[in-house]
């Protein structure tokens, strides 16, 4: 249990905020793991904690009332833009987010 604290203590040290909270559920999964594979969802999962933050603090800095989101548009109300249109501006973004996400995981293996 003490080996824990200095983990977790590590880990804030090194300003590794979603490991330190998660080390627990991390030391479980570690055991179906090898080295690098743990590693590799380690770094992995503070990639993506730290983007969703990021995120999170740019969309609270833009001061926007609320979040609006494509499928709350309202067609009846803007007919300047049909219902195909807007379904297509859906799958780009979609397409859009899910190529930023490769971009961020795709890593260089290196054998040791």
């Amino acid at each position: 249990m003490n080996k824990l604290k200095e983990l977790k203590a590590n880990a804030g040290s090194l300003s590794l905020i979603n490991t330190r909270e998660n080390m627990e559920s991390i030391l479980k999964n570690a055991s179906s793991s090898t080295y690098v594979e743990l590693l590799a969802n380690v770094f992995q999962s503070e990639i993506n904690y730290r983007h969703d933050k990021a995120k999170v603090k740019r969309i609270k800095e833009a001061g926007f009332p609320y979040i609006r989101r494509l499928e709350d548009f309202d067609l009846e109300f803007c007919k300047s833009i049909t219902e195909r249109q807007l379904r297509q501006l859906a799958e780009l973004t979609m397409r859009s987010m899910v190529a930023g996400q490769k971009k961020l995981s795709m890593t260089k293996t290196t054998s040791f």
